[in-house]
């Protein structure tokens, strides 16, 4: 009697798919933050991954005492990817913070307004009953166009200034920022994991 083992049967059916889906989690990084779309790819992502191990339950055998190599295969790629879910969230949380504090900034400014009173003297209007020459009446009017100019000049320059910042907020705000680098980092760390853990499962599964 010779017995072998088939590995290539579970390389197709079920390495593959597993490195597959690792794969398409790791091209989710390029996804924007922005929206629900990364989060609920991930969650698909991960949804999939459990449909495998269902499958696998079944195909391994119930009456072993050791955990197979192939079982903590998968264990450790739903354990990654759910670290990357989690992180998505954390990012999400991030950034819609940050756009909160922007739209309250945006809010505050704009109801508090700009307000400009003028007073009768300043616009040569005449009091009732009074009498002033035409000469009193157009420099009043003149002296109220000169600091109309110049509040008009100052708001102008305000208004820059405020678009300019909230440019600037919006994009490289503190949220955003740490947000950014959480992801970079992230990313950075999530593929070293992959790699690591391809590569130990690769020596381990030659070893035996």
């Amino acid at each position: 009697i010779t017995m072998e083992r088939r590995s290539l049967l579970y390389i197709v059916n079920f390495l593959l798919p597993v490195l597959f889906f690792l794969c398409l989690d790791l091209a989710s990084f390029m996804i924007s933050d922005y929206g629900g779309e990364k989060l609920s790819f991930k969650v698909t992502v991960l949804l999939a991954i459990t449909v495998l191990q269902l499958i696998l339950n079944d195909i391994l055998p119930s009456s072993s005492n050791q955990v197979p190599l192939i079982a903590t295969y998968c264990i450790v790629v739903f354990a990654l990817m759910m670290l990357s879910l989690l992180e998505t969230i954390f990012v999400m949380h991030l950034r819609e913070k940050g756009s909160r504090e922007t739209q309250r900034d945006t809010h505050d400014w704009t109801q508090g307004g700009f307000n400009y009173n003028v007073s009768s003297s300043e616009t040569g209007e005449v009091a009732p009953g009074a009498e002033e020459d035409r000469h009193n009446k157009l420099t009043g009017n003149c002296y109220t166009l000169e600091r109309l100019s110049d509040e008009l000049r100052a708001m102008e320059k305000t208004l820059t200034l405020f678009l300019k910042s909230k440019k600037e907020d919006k994009t490289s705000g503190y949220w955003t920022r740490v947000a950014k680098r959480v992801d970079k980092f992230f990313f950075l760390f999530y593929v070293i994991l992959v790699l690591l853990l391809l590569i130990l499962i690769f020596l381990e599964w030659k070893s035996d």
